[in-house]
């Protein structure tokens, strides 16, 4: 009775270096479909771009990673763990389940940010000249940036 109750799970994954960029949507409506044929309803999907792995996997470098949010079933979970095993095209794969407050978390990260307004020059919490936070982080961002590219290409 608990496998027909669901959940809704992340899966992240790495499509092989292998495949080429043209036929990456292909595999991808390859796993929508998995997901249809196990009853599950995709809710959040994130389309796989080429990274660099942190170690080889099956003598490749780089992968496409991509992730989605979907519910389903526990057994639809072991079957697609499953699928995904002897799949050759899947250098790896992640099924988790997703909280509620992780869901949350989610839904306010995706919330656009309100802004008090500035009511006078009086008022204002920036003075002339001076810097936000965002700006300063990304400033720092930027020279973090800038000095490992100069360490790596050293």
């Amino acid at each position: 009775m608990t496998d027909k109750i669901k959940k809704t799970y992340e899966l992240a994954y790495f499509l092989s270096s292998s495949i080429k960029e043209d036929d990456i949507l292909n595999y991808v409506k390859k796993i929508r479909d998995e997901l249809t044929k196990l009853s599950c309803e995709i809710t959040k999907e994130e389309l796989p771009q080429l990274r660099k792995l942190a170690y080889d996997i099956r003598k490749e470098k780089e992968g496409y990673f991509g992730y989605m949010h979907f519910n389903g079933a526990v057994d639809a979970v072991k079957e697609l763990n499953s699928v995904f095993n002897l799949s050759n095209y899947v250098l790896r794969h992640l099924i988790t389940e997703v909280t509620k407050n992780q869901l949350l978390q989610i839904e306010q990260d995706l919330a656009p940010v309100k802004r008090p307004k500035e009511t006078s020059e009086e008022e204002s919490v920036l003075k002339e000249g001076a810097k936000s936070q965002v700006e300063e982080n990304k400033a720092n961002i930027e020279h973090l940036d800038e000095k490992l590219e100069e360490i790596l290409n050293k």
